[in-house]
């Protein structure tokens, strides 16, 4: 995998869902993106389909996505009413055992315009998808640098500042 680590964790999860990286980027190739900053806390992409659809996709802080978002998707496909306290509480419960948490969002035809989408963009009638835990392993460097203190004889506290519960770990 080449890229962003987060993108690398997702494609895993889309091919258990069935969905294959090179047919949904042939079918709907991205036509722009947000990129991800971490004052937004929020990547989008906007994809154009052969049949002329137009669909945003989002990924980011579930504090964020949930802000944007007006209902939820249920299993049918169909759009029913966001229960944000259901999700605020799911998303604390995977901070809490350490994982890094995504709400994914999406909107049909959003309207936006192509060629110059920014963070101001993104709509608040956002269909949430749900959340996703992803475990981030530490770095190697970090791995080596928590040896060498516990060697001298330091207890380490590990912070990452991703999410409030964080230093609840």
């Amino acid at each position: 995998m080449e890229g962003d680590p987060t993108e690398g964790a997702l494609y895993p999860f889309a091919s258990k869902l069935g969905m294959d990286r090179a047919t949904e980027q042939a079918s709907s190739p991205r036509t722009d993106a947000i990129p991800f900053e971490s004052e937004h806390k929020f990547m989008a992409t906007l994809h154009k389909s052969a049949a002329g659809k137009e669909a945003l996709l989002v990924k980011g802080a579930p504090e964020v996505i949930l802000e944007h978002c007006d209902r939820q998707q249920a299993a049918s496909g169909q759009a029913a009413s966001l229960d944000r306290a259901h999700f605020m509480q799911a998303s604390d419960r995977l901070a809490a055992q350490g994982e890094r948490v995504l709400a994914l969002a999406w909107l049909e035809n959003p309207g936006v315009k192509v060629g110059s989408l920014a963070p101001t963009d993104l709509p608040k009638t956002l269909v949430l998808l749900g959340l996703v835990g992803l475990l981030d392993p530490p770095r190697k460097e970090a791995i080596e640098a928590v040896k060498e203190c516990h060697g001298g004889g330091i207890r380490v506290t590990m912070i990452t500042g991703d999410h409030k519960l964080a230093g609840d770990r």
